[in-house]
């Protein structure tokens, strides 16, 4: 008799593993000593009876692999900073100005990591860790949610999948959420008149979340789950977003984080969330602040928020936009790069889980580029705009064996420089290249004509010009900056300069000073900064 249950259980253990993905399986050969957890999550599924959760069971563990969590030994002790927060917003401190105005925190943060290692550096594989009770108990309060919540059940298995079903939002500690904020917030049925729509169950969420303020000090704090996150009540935008994710996803909205790499006109990235409205499209919302849409170029169909984020009186543009997902995605560079002989790729782009959306956001075109005839090319060209001083990266493109590159849906009216990254930076290739708002291509090659006379002002990101102050004008010619001439402002906001070259990128910079302002191109009297 035993002999026939062995072979009855192995009988049974064959078939269900004769039906299981091959994807799946090689994630459990990944898991290591972590295999029996992942086993078990498929054994629950299989016995349970539920097709469609053993299908999200197979998702999640199917696309596993690269992601990882940091934790430490010591992880309850850096939960102090939180506390420090706490009590600063208990006491009416501001925490969310200049970093001279919360030493506090600061001086918080160091102390605990003198006396223990900082958790940064720790880093471990989900699929090595995870334990069976965590997704589990994910996976169960997921469906809940998109069987329950009627804003949830237009959304189809796809975007459950990717948006609302995952585990984590970052890199946060694998700390069960789902459950509590359930609780939490379960008064948001009976705040809403229309309980089928998406929209307005988002808003009266994001309205209750106002309290969260900037801080960029979380920065680099890695340990912001759920619960941090709401006893800090501040962070960055990246923060926000992922707070915005925890509550939302508990509470069946499916939302993910789209973002810059940097930005097209001005120093900086930012991230903020999209979600899926009824009829499937995506409407995003800023992270911190009033509600309201980035908007660049497209008005929006629902009026949830103002139509325009301007920061400091400044318009930013997008040169490309991404949206995160769960699962890997094929027209990634790192995917790219396994084609043929692979080469080192910048940071930038290491991530797998993006896609581009660009054209959901505003008018885009390709931006197609002939390098200079050579022996060897470069495996790919980048297209970058100024961030920081520095050319810095929006987009990359496979360089052809005839020396061709194809920019694939970039933002219009930007200036790009198509760079080749080489030891760890962006070198120029050529000349700047102006995709004007019809998505029309220029390149600024420097004319040998001039403008005998030019009167410059300021733009509203830059140091303003003023009486008495030296600048310098520099203008792009042979891949690099060159130096025009140095002149004193003899007049409040406005310098004038002599024999200015035609049809080339510009820079004015004032002598001594710290600002990195803005690059602009000078046509028919107007100056258009970029």
């Amino acid at each position: 008799m035993k002999k026939y249950l062995l072979l009855l259980f192995s009988i049974i253990a064959y078939y269900s593993y004769a039906q299981t993905p091959q994807k799946v399986l090689y994630s459990l050969q990944k898991a290591g000593k972590n295999r029996g957890e992942l086993e078990r999550v498929i054994r629950h599924y299989q016995q349970d009876k539920d097709s469609l959760k053993l299908k999200a069971c197979y998702f999640l563990l199917e696309n596993m692999e690269g992601l990882t969590h940091v934790d430490s030994a010591n992880l309850h002790v850096f939960d102090a900073i939180f506390g420090v927060y706490d009590s600063l917003l208990t006491h009416k401190v501001v925490v969310h100005k200049q970093e001279t105005e919360y030493p506090l925190v600061y001086e918080a943060w160091d102390k605990i990591v003198e006396k223990h290692e900082d958790p940064n550096t720790i880093e471990f594989p989900d699929l090595e860790t995870v334990k069976a009770s965590f997704l589990i108990e994910n996976i169960d309060l997921a469906f809940q949610a998109w069987r329950t919540y009627p804003w949830a059940k237009h959304l189809t298995w796809e975007q459950f999948c990717e948006y609302l079903l995952p585990y984590k939002m970052s890199n946060e500690p694998l700390l069960p959420w789902r459950e509590k904020l359930m609780k939490k917030y379960a008064w948001l049925p009976d705040s809403l008149p229309n309980k089928s729509d998406a929209i307005n169950a988002t808003r009266v969420l994001y309205n209750n979340l106002k309290w969260f303020l900037l801080n960029k000090k979380l920065w680099s704090h890695p340990l912001v789950g759920a619960d941090n996150l709401h006893t800090a009540k501040a962070g960055t935008c990246m923060n926000k977003t992922d707070l915005n994710m925890f509550v939302m996803r508990a509470m069946g909205l499916a939302i993910t984080r789209d973002f810059v790499l940097y930005w097209g006109n001005r120093d900086s990235n930012h991230y903020w969330n999209a979600f899926v409205m009824n009829d499937g499209t995506f409407l995003d919302f800023e992270a911190l602040g009033a509600v309201r849409l980035l908007w660049q170029g497209r008005m929006p169909k629902h009026a949830v928020v103002n139509p325009i984020v301007r920061f400091g009186g400044w318009s930013a543009k997008m040169s490309k936009v991404f949206r995160e997902t769960f699962s890997p995605q094929v027209e990634t560079l790192v995917e790219d790069n396994k084609i043929g002989s692979s080469v080192r790729i910048p940071y930038e782009f290491e991530k797998t889980r993006i896609k581009d959306v660009t054209s959901e956001y505003m008018k885009v075109a390709d931006v197609p580029y002939q390098l200079s005839k050579r022996a060897t090319y470069p495996k790919y060209l980048y297209l970058c705009t100024l961030n920081e001083k520095e050319w810095k990266p929006a987009y990359w493109a496979r360089v052809q064996a005839d020396g061709k590159a194809v920019f694939k849906q970039m933002g219009t009216d930007l200036v790009y420089m198509p760079c080749r990254y080489e030891n760890w930076l962006y070198i120029p290739e050529g000349n700047p290249i102006l995709l004007d708002s019809l998505g029309n291509s220029h390149e600024l090659i420097m004319s040998k004509e001039v403008y005998p006379k030019v009167e410059f002002s300021f733009d509203n990101y830059a140091t303003r010009v003023n009486k008495g102050n030296a600048y310098q004008l520099f203008y792009f010619n042979q891949n690099k900056w060159q130096l025009h001439s140095e002149h004193v402002a003899e007049d409040k906001a406005k310098i004038t300069f002599e024999n200015v070259p035609q049809n080339t990128l510009l820079r004015l910079q004032k002598v001594n000073g710290n600002k990195n302002e803005r690059i602009f191109y000078y046509a028919n009297g107007v100056q258009y900064f970029y």
